[in-house]
């Protein structure tokens, strides 16, 4: 049947009205697919189809996970999912294979995505907030993935399990149909959940038996417990430590130079809590990461500045300069995504090269733009 025949079929058996729908749901849903098709791979400038509810890892996962764990082979990951408003059920995913230098990590629908903005919601399968590790060495590990999809907090946490003989037998729970309990042993790893079970036991289990039978899990310690693992993301003190990039020279104007200032926030009469915002040197405050960039934004194409620095050293307690929030982890996305050299500065160290417009006897934590954007490939 032609067009113009459809049409006068259309025309005639259900009506202009109807017609009309027709076409507009239609030219909405090509506009949709348009929409879609024309997000831009950074990597080529190429259309890309993309899926706005896919959950996403962040840009330099790969890296991180390089840099934190040691296995240099196969590896099988298990994504960990549950529902916020109950948070008594961990629901463990399909097992996928995975191996160095793990650039292809695999793509999750159905869990938190983007809805506009810095808005977002869980989809159908939950929120996916970890992932468990095993690797063809037998060791497990536990990958705590930043929960918000924004893209602003790109910390991985890693853990690793020190497996006694009781942990072995507790994770074995797991190689069975049913659910187990979570509150002793290797199953201690996260908060107020109760009862794990699989979603698909009958897809799982084959591949979880495969991978064992070929790499059994290694009894390591008397005692089981995870431990974190702490790696600095670049070293301290130097400005690219590959020695492949030069640092620009500048002078003290040359230094965008902001403040952690802390403000208390009363709520009610009896409770009260310290909110920690953003100081620029024009006197501006930004309270929310939406402020922090508009601000750099307007600062950054005045041409002035060639170095952007954070000084944390009015904060109290801080354990990981580079990744503690707040701030620190939303200013190494901003300066990765503009390549801005960046400076974290917190701690004594008599043994710091002296920059103009930087306090001297602070170690200065750098962030290499052209390093971090290797990073991020």
């Amino acid at each position: 049947m032609t067009i113009d025949k459809t049409l006068r079929f259309l025309l005639g058996r259900i009506g202009v009205c109807f017609l009309m729908v027709f076409v507009i749901l239609l030219f909405s849903g090509c506009d949709q697919t348009i929409h879609n098709k024309s997000k831009v791979s950074a990597d080529n400038g190429l259309p890309q189809s993309v899926d706005n509810k896919a959950y996403r890892f962040p840009a330099n996962a790969a890296s991180q996970i390089r840099q934190h764990i040691q296995c240099k082979e196969t590896m099988l990951m298990i994504p960990l999912a549950n529902w916020p408003q109950e948070n008594k059920v961990t629901v463990l995913e399909n097992p996928v294979e995975i191996a160095f230098p793990f650039d292809a990590l695999p793509s999750f629908t159905g869990y938190q995505y983007v809805v506009q903005g810095y808005s977002w919601t869980v989809g159908p399968n939950g929120l996916l907030f970890a992932f468990l590790l095993i690797g063809a060495d037998g060791n497990l590990y536990y990958m705590d993935t930043p929960d918000a999809p924004f893209g602003e907090d790109m910390d991985i946490q890693f853990y690793k399990a020190q497996i006694s003989k009781e942990w072995k037998e507790a994770f074995d729970a797991c190689r069975q149909e049913g659910g187990w309990e979570g509150t002793s042993g290797v199953w201690q790893i996260s908060d107020g959940t109760q009862t794990y079970r699989w979603r698909d036991p009958g897809k799982a289990l084959p591949i979880l038996e495969r991978f064992f039978s070929v790499h059994p899990m290694t009894v390591s310690s008397a005692t089981g417990q995870w431990e974190p693992i702490k790696r600095p993301c670049f070293t301290p003190n130097v400005y690219c430590e590959k020695e492949l990039h030069q640092m620009p020279p500048f002078n003290a104007q040359q230094v965008l130079l902001l403040h952690p200032t802390i403000k208390v926030v009363n709520e009610g009469t009896d409770f009260s809590y310290e909110d920690i915002e953003l100081a620029f040197p024009n006197s501006k405050i930004a309270e929310h990461i939406a402020g922090m960039r508009q601000e750099l934004d307007a600062l950054w194409k005045t041409g002035q500045y060639r170095i952007l620095a954070y000084d944390r050293r009015a904060e109290k307690d801080i354990k990981d300069p580079e990744r503690d929030n707040p701030w620190a982890p939303n200013l190494r996305k901003y300066a990765a995504d503009k390549g801005i050299p960046l400076v974290i500065l917190y701690g004594e160290d008599a043994n710091v090269p002296e920059h103009q417009g930087l306090p001297n006897g602070v170690r200065q934590y750098w962030q290499c733009p052209q390093c971090v954007h290797e990073q991020m490939k």
